[in-house]
């Protein structure tokens, strides 16, 4: 997000890149899939508007199972119960038997 704002301020991607540690081409990358980036991160926002980790933006594969998941899991921690990565995969695999 901070390249995406150097460069709406006017910045130059040849002085962005070296900053990051990133070359000249990504830099246009992200300039160029700039929305795309934005679109993604508001959805990676947690309860606290903190981002998540993330290095890469995959779409997944069943968009409407990962909605519903998504609701489920906000929802589940909103209320304070304890997740495992068990417990996910579990509920993934009732939801997506159900939806399908």
């Amino acid at each position: 997000m901070e390249v995406i704002k150097r460069l709406r301020k006017g910045e130059n991607p040849s002085s962005i890149a070296p900053i990051y540690g990133v070359g000249r081409t990504t830099v246009n990358d992200i300039k160029r899939d700039a929305k795309k980036i934005e679109n993604h991160v508001s959805k990676m926002k947690n309860a606290d508007g903190n981002v998540k980790a993330r290095k890469t933006m995959r779409p997944a594969k069943l968009d409407q199972l990962d909605t519903v998941m998504y609701q489920w899991f906000s929802q589940a921690c909103s209320q304070g119960t304890h997740l495992t990565g068990p417990i996910i995969q579990a509920k993934a695999i009732e939801m997506n038997k159900k939806t399908w």
